[in-house]
């Protein structure tokens, strides 16, 4: 999971992870774990709502951090 990608692109478009879970339609606790490296293979409904709301390829989410 590219956490870099998802950190950036919140950086970007000046969102915080309360508002970013918000607008996924996911739990704080699940972004913030998700974030700080406590779930290391989040479902993939999940990863699915945070490319959807980046508009990020679900692809370049998936792929490891380089």
């Amino acid at each position: 999971m590219n956490i870099e990608k998802i950190v950036q692109a919140l950086e970007e478009l000046d969102l915080t992870l309360n508002k970013f879970a918000s607008r996924c339609e996911i739990s704080y606790a699940t972004l913030y774990d998700l974030i700080h490296g406590k779930t290391k293979n989040p479902r993939i409904e999940t990863v699915t709502k945070i490319s959807a709301a980046l508009n990020i390829p679900i692809t370049e989410l998936l792929n490891k951090e380089e």
